[in-house]
């Protein structure tokens, strides 16, 4: 979430995408990062609209074959590129959560949100 609104990358949509999320549910878990405004700016600037990477998240998921196609992108892939990550297709949502709840990665990251 940048300035209340949401940046992902998801199959049901079929794209990287921007939209305002009432985020009061209790269907998320928001883990507070540091990002900077130009970074995320760009990147949002950049990236909405290319395609989601189906073939890809189930070529570096299920065989572990990382490989980044550059016109699309798949929900953890892209959180992690914008984090800094090295291989950022390398992460699958529940490694990518779990590397950002503990807060281990060069200070990009500032702390979990208590829950």
């Amino acid at each position: 979430v940048w300035h209340n609104t949401c940046f992902w990358s998801s199959y049901r949509d079929g794209w990287v995408r921007t939209k305002i999320i009432n985020l009061n549910s209790w269907n998320w878990d928001i883990l507070e990062m540091e990002v900077s405004d130009e970074l995320l700016s760009k990147i949002m600037a950049t990236q909405t609209g290319k395609k989601y990477d189906l073939k890809w998240i189930l070529f570096s998921q299920l065989l572990k074959v990382n490989h980044h196609n550059p016109d699309k992108w798949f929900c953890s892939e892209i959180i992690a590129f914008i984090l800094g990550y090295k291989e950022p297709e390398s992460y699958s949502p529940w490694d990518l959560y779990g590397k950002i709840n503990r807060c281990i990665y060069n200070e990009t990251i500032l702390k979990p949100l208590e829950k």
